[in-house]
C-alpha cells in the first residue's frame, strides 16, 4: 500500500476508536451521575443537622463529589463534539499558569521546572483557552512523571513565522519503540495507575485548532513533545459547524 492509503486507513481506525470509546464513555458518565446526584442530595440534608467536625467532614466529601462531577464532565470531550469557542488571549500567561499549578509537584520530586520564551514577543493566539490549558496540564504532568529525581523539564515558547511552537523537554528514561508507536492509542498506557487517555486529550486539542504534533524520544536521555499551532487562521472545516469565534484581531 502506499504511503497515503496508509495514512487514510490509519485515520479511520483512530476515528473509529474514538467513535467506540465515545459511546461508551456518554453510558457510562449517566450511569455516575445518576448515584452521585443521590449521594449529594443526602450530603446536603445530612450537613444541615451536623455540627463541628461532622460537618467539616460532610463539606469535605460535598467537594469530593463536585471534583468527581468535573471529572466525568470532562470525559464528554470524548463521547461527543463539543461547542468550541474561539477567542483571542495571550498563550504565554496560560502556560505561566499551568507551570505554576504543577510547579509544586515538581519541587517535590525534586525536578527543575524552567520555562522560556522572548518576553518582548507577542504570544496572542485564537483558540480556546480551556482546552488548550488542559493540552498543556496533559503535557507538562507527564514530564514531571517521566523523569527521576533530580531531573529537569524545560517549557519553550517560540514564534516561528505565524505560528506558536510550544515545545516540553524532559530528561527522563525515554520511550521504547513500542510505546512510541502506541502512544495516541486510546487506553495504551505504561503507567499503573493510568488511564490512557491523557495524551488521546492533548493529539485532539491539537487537531481543533489546525495544529501538528511532534514526540523526539531517546531511551535514556529524554523526550521532546512539540506542538505547533497557527496564531490566528486556518481552522479544519470539520470543526466549523461547532466553532465560534470572538474577540478583535
Amino acid at each position: 500500500k502506499s504511503t497515503y492509503e496508509n495514512y487514510i486507513n490509519s485515520e479511520i481506525e483512530y476515528q473509529n476508536s474514538i467513535n467506540f470509546i465515545g459511546q461508551h464513555i456518554a453510558t457510562l458518565v449517566h450511569e455516575i451521575r445518576n448515584p452521585m446526584t443521590s449521594l449529594y442530595g443526602f450530603i446536603q440534608l445530612l450537613k444541615g443537622e451536623a455540627v463541628g467536625e461532622t460537618q467539616r467532614m460532610f463539606t469535605i466529601m460535598e467537594s469530593e463529589l463536585k471534583q468527581m462531577d468535573f471529572l466525568v464532565s470532562n470525559l464528554l470531550n470524548f463521547s461527543k463534539p463539543q461547542k468550541l469557542i474561539f477567542e483571542y488571549f495571550c498563550f504565554k500567561e496560560m502556560v505561566k499558569e499551568v507551570i505554576d499549578l504543577l510547579q509544586a509537584q515538581a519541587i517535590m520530586s525534586n525536578t527543575l521546572l524552567t520555562f522560556q520564551c522572548n518576553e518582548q514577543q507577542s504570544f496572542s493566539i485564537r483558540g480556546n483557552k480551556v482546552r488548550l490549558k488542559q493540552m498543556a496540564l496533559n503535557l507538562i504532568k507527564n514530564a514531571i512523571e517521566a523523569v527521576d529525581i533530580d531531573g529537569r523539564i524545560i517549557v519553550k515558547l517560540t514564534l516561528v513565522d505565524n505560528n506558536i511552537e510550544f515545545s516540553i523537554s524532559d530528561e527522563g528514561v525515554g520511550m521504547e519503540q513500542q510505546v512510541l508507536d502506541n502512544l495516541f492509542t486510546p487506553f495504551y498506557t505504561t503507567k499503573s495507575t493510568g488511564t490512557g487517555l491523557g495524551l488521546l486529550l492533548v493529539k485532539k486539542v491539537v487537531e481543533e485548532h489546525n495544529g501538528d504534533i511532534v514526540v523526539v524520544t531517546n531511551e535514556g536521555k529524554g523526550t521532546q513533545f512539540k506542538i505547533t499551532l497557527s496564531r490566528f487562521d486556518s481552522y479544519p472545516q470539520k470543526y466549523y459547524q461547532n466553532l465560534e469565534l470572538r474577540g478583535n484581531s
